[in-house]
Protein backbone atom coordinates (compact mmCIF):
# COMPACT_ATOMS: atom_id res chain seq x y z
CA UNK A 1 0.00 0.00 0.00
CA UNK A 2 1.34 3.20 -1.03
CA UNK A 3 2.21 6.03 1.73
CA UNK A 4 -0.22 8.27 1.04
CA UNK A 5 -3.12 5.84 1.28
CA UNK A 6 -1.94 4.11 4.85
CA UNK A 7 -1.66 7.61 5.98
CA UNK A 8 -5.31 8.82 4.65
CA UNK A 9 -6.50 5.18 6.67
CA UNK A 10 -4.60 5.80 9.80
CA UNK A 11 -5.68 9.26 9.74
CA UNK A 12 -9.44 8.31 9.56
CA UNK A 13 -9.03 5.70 12.17
CA UNK A 14 -7.50 8.22 14.42
CA UNK A 15 -10.03 10.99 13.84
CA UNK A 16 -12.70 8.48 15.09
CA UNK A 17 -10.47 8.28 18.23
CA UNK A 18 -9.46 11.99 18.72
CA UNK A 19 -12.11 14.14 17.00
CA UNK A 20 -13.74 16.91 18.84
CA UNK A 21 -11.44 15.50 22.07
CA UNK A 22 -9.61 16.70 24.82
CA UNK A 23 -6.32 15.26 24.66
CA UNK A 24 -3.84 15.06 27.82
CA UNK A 25 -0.56 14.02 26.55
CA UNK A 26 2.47 12.87 29.22
CA UNK A 27 5.70 13.33 28.57
CA UNK A 28 8.52 11.90 30.89
CA UNK A 29 9.64 15.20 32.65
CA UNK A 30 10.10 14.83 36.22
CA UNK A 31 7.49 16.88 38.43
CA UNK A 32 4.34 15.72 36.09
CA UNK A 33 1.01 18.24 37.09
CA UNK A 34 -2.62 16.57 36.15
CA UNK A 35 -5.14 18.50 35.23
CA UNK A 36 -8.74 17.53 36.11
CA UNK A 37 -9.15 14.09 34.66
CA UNK A 38 -12.88 14.61 34.26
CA UNK A 39 -12.42 17.16 31.68
CA UNK A 40 -10.06 14.73 29.48
CA UNK A 41 -11.59 12.76 26.71
CA UNK A 42 -8.16 10.96 25.67
CA UNK A 43 -4.60 10.27 27.30
CA UNK A 44 -1.59 10.11 25.18
CA UNK A 45 1.72 8.95 27.07
CA UNK A 46 4.85 8.28 25.28
CA UNK A 47 7.48 5.43 25.69
CA UNK A 48 7.55 5.42 29.42
CA UNK A 49 5.18 7.91 30.67
CA UNK A 50 2.45 5.26 31.22
CA UNK A 51 4.39 5.06 34.43
CA UNK A 52 3.86 8.56 35.52
CA UNK A 53 -0.06 8.20 34.42
CA UNK A 54 -0.50 5.17 36.85
CA UNK A 55 0.88 7.61 38.97
CA UNK A 56 -1.32 10.55 38.59
CA UNK A 57 -4.49 7.96 38.71
CA UNK A 58 -4.96 6.96 35.05
CA UNK A 59 -4.74 3.17 34.90
CA UNK A 60 -4.47 2.54 31.09
CA UNK A 61 -3.94 5.47 28.80
CA UNK A 62 -5.85 5.36 25.75
CA UNK A 63 -2.91 5.62 23.56
CA UNK A 64 0.67 5.27 24.00
CA UNK A 65 3.50 6.07 21.40
CA UNK A 66 6.69 4.06 21.45
CA UNK A 67 10.11 5.01 19.49
CA UNK A 68 12.07 2.24 18.39
CA UNK A 69 14.95 3.77 19.81
CA UNK A 70 13.24 3.14 23.58
CA UNK A 71 13.69 -1.03 22.65
CA UNK A 72 17.17 -0.69 21.65
CA UNK A 73 20.66 -1.51 22.89
CA UNK A 74 21.40 -1.24 26.72
CA UNK A 75 21.72 2.04 28.02
CA UNK A 76 20.91 3.70 31.23
CA UNK A 77 17.64 5.18 29.37
CA UNK A 78 16.36 2.22 27.11
CA UNK A 79 16.67 0.25 30.71
CA UNK A 80 14.56 2.42 33.15
CA UNK A 81 12.60 3.34 30.02
CA UNK A 82 11.32 -0.80 29.73
CA UNK A 83 11.52 -1.31 33.25
CA UNK A 84 9.00 1.34 33.74
CA UNK A 85 6.77 0.11 31.74
CA UNK A 86 6.49 -3.87 33.13
CA UNK A 87 3.21 -4.83 34.12
CA UNK A 88 1.34 -1.54 32.78
CA UNK A 89 -0.84 -1.87 29.43
CA UNK A 90 -2.43 0.84 27.00
CA UNK A 91 -5.38 0.12 24.94
CA UNK A 92 -3.60 1.02 21.44
CA UNK A 93 0.60 1.02 21.25
CA UNK A 94 1.68 3.20 18.37
CA UNK A 95 5.30 1.92 17.44
CA UNK A 96 7.74 4.33 15.31
CA UNK A 97 10.14 2.07 13.81
CA UNK A 98 13.06 4.11 14.43
CA UNK A 99 15.83 2.57 15.16
CA UNK A 100 14.05 -0.84 15.28
CA UNK A 101 12.06 -2.83 13.66
CA UNK A 102 8.04 -3.59 14.99
CA UNK A 103 8.79 -7.06 15.58
CA UNK A 104 12.03 -6.36 17.76
CA UNK A 105 10.26 -3.91 19.63
CA UNK A 106 6.99 -6.32 20.19
CA UNK A 107 9.79 -8.69 21.63
CA UNK A 108 11.04 -6.35 24.12
CA UNK A 109 7.50 -4.97 25.02
CA UNK A 110 6.19 -8.58 25.74
CA UNK A 111 9.27 -9.91 28.24
CA UNK A 112 8.35 -6.65 30.34
CA UNK A 113 4.98 -7.50 30.26
CA UNK A 114 4.03 -4.73 28.71
CA UNK A 115 0.12 -4.65 27.21
CA UNK A 116 -1.99 -3.41 24.58
CA UNK A 117 -5.28 -4.27 22.65
CA UNK A 118 -4.45 -2.69 19.23
CA UNK A 119 -0.83 -2.58 17.68
CA UNK A 120 0.08 0.23 14.78
CA UNK A 121 3.27 0.71 13.54
CA UNK A 122 4.76 3.40 11.22
CA UNK A 123 8.01 4.73 9.46
CA UNK A 124 10.12 7.75 10.23
CA UNK A 125 8.89 8.42 6.63
CA UNK A 126 5.60 8.41 7.94
CA UNK A 127 6.16 10.38 11.14
CA UNK A 128 7.87 12.74 9.10
CA UNK A 129 4.51 13.13 6.82
CA UNK A 130 2.07 13.81 9.81
CA UNK A 131 4.19 16.47 11.36
CA UNK A 132 5.06 17.95 8.23
CA UNK A 133 1.17 18.28 7.37
CA UNK A 134 0.33 19.78 11.22
CA UNK A 135 2.81 21.76 11.61
CA UNK A 136 3.73 23.05 7.58
CA UNK A 137 7.22 23.06 8.45
CA UNK A 138 10.01 19.84 8.40
CA UNK A 139 10.27 19.33 11.69
CA UNK A 140 10.42 15.47 11.77
CA UNK A 141 13.59 15.13 9.56
CA UNK A 142 16.87 16.35 9.72
CA UNK A 143 19.91 16.25 12.76
CA UNK A 144 18.46 15.13 15.97
CA UNK A 145 17.91 18.12 17.61
CA UNK A 146 16.37 19.80 14.98
CA UNK A 147 13.45 17.04 14.98
CA UNK A 148 10.48 17.04 17.62
CA UNK A 149 11.07 14.77 20.42
CA UNK A 150 8.45 11.42 20.28
CA UNK A 151 6.72 13.43 23.52
CA UNK A 152 5.98 16.19 21.08
CA UNK A 153 4.80 14.07 18.85
CA UNK A 154 2.45 12.59 20.42
CA UNK A 155 0.59 16.02 20.73
CA UNK A 156 1.13 15.93 17.32
CA UNK A 157 -1.14 12.72 16.26
CA UNK A 158 -3.50 14.17 18.57
CA UNK A 159 -3.97 17.54 16.70
CA UNK A 160 -3.55 15.26 13.47
CA UNK A 161 -6.12 13.28 14.71
CA UNK A 162 -8.93 16.44 15.04
CA UNK A 163 -8.71 17.06 18.67
CA UNK A 164 -10.02 20.69 20.07
CA UNK A 165 -7.63 20.64 23.11
CA UNK A 166 -4.47 19.56 23.73
CA UNK A 167 -3.34 19.75 27.41
CA UNK A 168 0.73 19.30 27.62
CA UNK A 169 2.08 17.37 30.74
CA UNK A 170 5.17 16.09 31.69
CA UNK A 171 7.60 18.14 29.50
CA UNK A 172 10.13 20.15 30.35
CA UNK A 173 12.89 22.01 28.18
CA UNK A 174 15.60 20.65 30.96
CA UNK A 175 16.55 17.16 31.21
CA UNK A 176 15.60 14.14 33.18
CA UNK A 177 13.20 11.37 33.23
CA UNK A 178 10.59 10.90 36.16
CA UNK A 179 11.97 7.33 36.12
CA UNK A 180 15.04 7.72 36.18
CA UNK A 181 17.07 8.71 39.22
CA UNK A 182 19.09 12.12 38.16
CA UNK A 183 19.94 14.05 35.25
CA UNK A 184 19.40 12.88 31.39
CA UNK A 185 20.51 14.71 28.47
CA UNK A 186 17.71 16.96 26.96
CA UNK A 187 17.74 15.85 23.05
CA UNK A 188 15.72 17.84 20.52
CA UNK A 189 15.67 21.03 21.55
CA UNK A 190 15.88 22.94 18.59
CA UNK A 191 12.40 20.94 17.27
CA UNK A 192 10.33 21.26 19.74
CA UNK A 193 11.34 24.57 20.73
CA UNK A 194 9.83 25.12 17.42
CA UNK A 195 6.96 23.40 17.85
CA UNK A 196 5.95 25.08 21.21
CA UNK A 197 6.22 28.28 19.28
CA UNK A 198 4.27 27.48 16.57
CA UNK A 199 0.97 26.47 18.85
CA UNK A 200 -0.63 29.13 18.90
CA UNK A 201 -1.16 28.65 14.80
CA UNK A 202 -2.43 24.98 14.97
CA UNK A 203 -5.96 25.26 14.92
CA UNK A 204 -6.15 23.53 18.46
CA UNK A 205 -5.72 24.51 21.67
CA UNK A 206 -3.06 24.07 23.25
CA UNK A 207 -2.42 24.37 27.50
CA UNK A 208 0.44 23.15 29.88
CA UNK A 209 0.49 22.12 33.21
CA UNK A 210 3.80 23.39 33.61
CA UNK A 211 4.44 26.83 34.72
CA UNK A 212 7.90 26.83 32.68
CA UNK A 213 6.00 25.96 28.99
CA UNK A 214 3.91 28.63 29.48
CA UNK A 215 6.46 31.21 30.69
CA UNK A 216 9.08 30.64 27.92
CA UNK A 217 6.26 30.03 24.96
CA UNK A 218 3.48 31.81 26.07
CA UNK A 219 0.76 28.69 26.22
CA UNK A 220 -1.86 29.01 27.78
CA UNK A 221 -2.05 27.54 31.50
CA UNK A 222 -4.02 25.24 32.56
CA UNK A 223 -4.95 26.32 35.70
CA UNK A 224 -6.82 22.91 37.32
CA UNK A 225 -3.75 21.45 37.72
CA UNK A 226 -2.72 18.99 40.60
CA UNK A 227 1.06 18.24 41.41
CA UNK A 228 1.71 15.10 41.02
CA UNK A 229 4.97 15.13 43.45
CA UNK A 230 7.06 12.64 40.89
CA UNK A 231 10.13 13.73 41.35
CA UNK A 232 13.27 11.95 39.38
CA UNK A 233 14.55 10.17 42.07
CA UNK A 234 11.34 7.99 42.97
Amino acid sequence: MAEADRLALLRSRWRARLEHRRCLIIGSAPGAAAPDLVGIDTVICVNGSPWIARRLGIERPDITVVAGFATLGNNEVRRATTAALRGLSTDELLFVEAGMNVQHGRQVLDEVGFAYRHLTSISVDERAAIIDAVCGVPLGVGKRDDRISHGIFAAVLAIWGGATDVVLAGFSMAGGHAYIPGETVRHHLNGDRKFLSLTGRLGCRVSTTASELSTMFGIARCDDATPSGIAASC
